[in-house]
């Protein structure tokens, strides 16, 4: 087996021969790294160690001092969530169903155990907790465009209220900017009025650039909205959206 691809799986139990026996058939057949620690404490300390890079946890349930279930209930108070299953014997259904409680994946019948069985099991939890991995994070992935959805419906909202206050602010000044010069400067001495008409004209100008640039937002706004809203947004902007506003429109 691709060393990449193998499988290391913490053996928690006490039986010193039973341990030795199931390392040795997983290993040798079936191509797992087995660590093996004789009890739940010292599982525990393994685990507090930093050595966490186990695929499955197998945890006997009946050991001294610190039994499987209390490794488990160690493991989620600490959010440890490397898979487990616990090796139980034949009556133990509530054993079973408190390690569930605890985040255990399953069990296996010690009693019944076979190599080729139990390998198949550690296989099995595995895969299950690569499904569960991939569930939530395309879950967290949904929720993130949910909330980037409700977040453009907003800034959607707050440009479209803008947009007429903007137009309608930019259409009164443009409207006293076309004032007849004469009138305007009508009291001004005749040595500043020219001037004053040159700065009047830039005036003009400058406004006439602001209000193009302003309007040349909100509409690439509006169709990158648009591409959002229709799933389609691909980055790029059309090139008559990057062309500069042309002189005739400045001088507006």
């Amino acid at each position: 087996m691709n060393k990449e691809n193998k499988l290391r799986i913490l053996l928690v139990d006490d039986d010193e021969t039973y341990a030795k026996v199931v390392s040795l058939g997983l290993e040798e057949e079936f191509g797992f790294e087995v660590v093996w620690a004789p009890g739940g404490q010292e599982a525990i300390d393994l685990l507090k160690s930093g050595d966490r890079a186990f695929s499955v946890i197998v945890l006997d349930y009946r050991m001294p001092r610190v039994t499987g279930i209390d490794v488990l209930r160690w493991m989620q108070r600490h959010e440890i969530t490397i898979p487990a299953f616990i090796l139980t014997a034949a009556g133990s259904e509530s054993v079973v169903a408190e390690a569930i409680k605890l985040d255990a994946y399953d069990y296996f019948r010690k009693e019944d155990t076979d190599i080729e069985r139990l390998a198949a099991h550690i296989r099995a939890t595995h895969n299950l907790h690569l499904e569960r991995l991939a569930r939530a994070l395309e879950e967290e992935h949904s929720r993130g465009k949910l909330k980037g959805d409700a977040e453009t419906a907003r800034v959607n909202n707050l440009v479209s209220a803008m947009t007429p206050t903007l137009n309608s602010a930019f259409a009164n000044v443009a409207s006293d900017l076309d004032a007849d010069e004469e009138a305007l400067f009508a009291g001004v001495p005749e040595a500043e009025r020219e001037e004053l008409k040159k700065l009047f004209r830039v005036m003009q100008r400058e406004f006439g650039k602001l209000h193009t640039a302003v309007r040349g937002l909100l509409s690439l706004y509006a169709m990158i909205a648009l591409h959002h809203a229709e799933g389609n947004v691909s980055g790029h902007i059309p090139d008559d959206a990057k062309k500069e506003p042309d002189a005739s429109s400045q001088a507006q």
